[in-house]
C-alpha cells in the first residue's frame, strides 16, 4: 500500500508464540527475523490442545488442510475415577465447539504444531535463524547481540519482541531488579508417551485410542491427577500423558539435581499412582520417551532409557508493564503473562498475543 511502512522487527525465542508472532506480522506486511538458541527445533514435553481461539486463528491462517493429518478431534474431557476408572462426567468437545464458538477444539503434538508454523512463517517471507542466542539488548536504539557457533553480532531493529518464555532475558532487560522472575508452585508434572502399538496390544489400553471415539480422558486422585489423550494419526500415533502430582511427595526422588526439566523413571513415576485403576497401570508399564529431546542429550548421563521428564509448574506475577518506555522493546507469551499450562491456556494466549500484536501493526495502520 502506497504511504504504508514496513517495520524491521526482531522476535527472540521460536516457540509457539515466536513462530504465531512471525506468522501474523510477515502476513501484515513486516520483515520479520527471529533469534532461536537452540540449534535445531526440537520440543520437549510432546502433546497439547489447541482450544477454539487457536484453532480459529490456525484456520484464518489457510492451515487446517495442512494441519489435518497431524490432529486429533476429541469428542469430550471424560473424568474418571482414580480407583476404578468409571466415568464421573463429560464436558463436550467437539462438535460442540464448534457450534458454540466457531471453532474446534484439537489436539497435537507440540512439534507437529511448530514446525507447521516454522514452514508457514518461513512462506511467508520470515527469516528464522537457529543457533543464535541474545545475549545482550539495548533498550536505547533498540538493538539485539547475537551469539551463533562462530560470531557475535548486533542487529537493530524498530521493535524487538521477546517471546523467550518465563525466564524471559528480553524482560529482565526492561524491568531490571523489578522483574519478579517466574514464581513456582508445588505442583510437579511428568510427560511421556505411549506408542499405538503398544496401546492396541492391550484390551485394557486399546479404548483410549479408538479413532471413532477419541477423548481427552482425566482420572481424579488426591492430589494427583492424570490427563491423556492421543496425538498423531495412523501408525505414528501415540497416547500422550500428563501426570500431575505434588512436588513434596513420599515417592518424588530428591538425588537428582533440582534443575527442569529433570529425568525420570517408570517406576519413579508409578509409585505416584500405585493406587490407580488397573488401565493406568497398564498404560504407564508401556512408556517411552522421545530420544530426540536436547535435554536428553545434554543429560544422557542421567537419562534412563524410559525417557520421562518431570516439569515443575510455574507462573508469572502480574508486571508493571509489558514494555519498554518508548514500547520498542515489548514481550509477549510466557515471557509476559505465564499461566500453569492447564488447558493449554498459556499456548493459546501466547498465539492470541500474536495476532493481535499484528492487528495493531498493520502497515496501513503505520503509514
Amino acid at each position: 500500500m502506497e504511504g504504508s511502512r514496513s517495520l524491521e522487527i526482531v522476535v527472540v525465542g521460536a516457540g509457539l508464540g515466536g513462530l504465531a508472532a512471525a506468522v501474523a506480522l510477515s502476513g501484515s506486511g513486516h520483515q520479520v527475523t527471529v533469534f532461536e538458541a537452540t540449534k535445531e527445533l526440537l520440543t520437549a514435553g510432546a502433546g497439547i490442545q489447541v482450544p477454539p481461539p487457536s484453532t480459529r486463528i490456525l484456520r484464518s491462517w489457510g492451515l487446517e488442510e495442512t494441519l489435518a493429518s497431524k490432529i486429533t478431534i476429541p469428542m469430550t474431557f471424560a473424568f474418571r475415577r482414580y480407583e476404578d476408572s468409571r466415568l464421573l462426567g463429560a464436558i463436550p468437545l467437539n462438535p460442540f465447539c464448534e457450534q458454540r464458538y466457531g471453532a474446534p477444539w484439537w489436539t497435537i503434538h507440540r512439534g507437529d504444531y511448530q514446525k507447521v508454523l516454522f514452514e508457514e512463517a518461513l512462506r511467508r517471507g520470515a527469516s528464522i535463524k537457529l543457533d543464535h542466542r541474545v545475549i545482550d539488548v539495548d533498550l536505547s536504539k533498540p538493538t539485539v547481540t547475537v551469539q551463533s557457533s562462530d560470531k557475535v553480532e548486533t542487529y537493530e531493529a524498530d521493535l524487538i519482541i521477546g517471546a523467550d518464555g518465563l525466564r524471559s532475558r528480553i524482560r529482565t532487560a526492561f524491568l531490571g531488579d523489578t522483574d519478579p522472575g517466574l514464581r513456582p508452585s508445588s505442583i510437579c508434572a511428568y510427560r511421556a508417551l505411549v506408542p499405538l502399538i503398544a496401546m492396541n496390544a492391550n484390551e485394557q489400553r486399546k479404548p483410549f485410542m479408538d479413532p471413532t471415539n477419541t477423548n481427552v480422558d482425566v482420572w481424579l486422585g488426591s492430589g494427583h491427577f492424570i490427563l491423556a489423550y492421543p496425538v498423531r494419526s495412523g501408525p505414528e500415533a501415540q497416547y500422550n500423558l500428563v501426570l500431575v502430582h505434588p512436588e513434596k511427595d513420599e515417592h518424588t526422588r530428591h538425588d537428582l539435581p533440582p534443575r527442569f526439566p529433570r529425568p525420570a523413571s517408570v517406576p519413579e513415576v508409578s509409585a505416584h499412582y500405585v493406587d490407580f485403576c488397573p488401565e493406568v497401570k497398564s498404560i504407564l508399564s508401556q512408556v517411552v520417551g522421545e530420544d530426540e529431546s536436547e535435554y536428553w542429550i545434554e543429560q544422557a548421563a542421567l537419562a534412563p532409557k524410559d525417557g520421562i521428564l518431570e516439569w515443575k509448574l510455574s507462573d508469572l506475577d502480574d508486571l508493571p508493564t509489558w514494555s519498554s518506555a518508548d514500547g520498542t522493546v515489548i514481550v509477549i507469551g510466557d515471557a509476559a503473562h505465564a499461566q500453569r499450562p492447564y488447558m493449554s491456556a498459556g499456548a493459546s494466549t501466547a498465539v492470541e498475543d500474536a495476532v493481535a500484536l499484528a492487528e495493531f501493526l498493520k502497515a496501513e495502520h503505520l503509514a
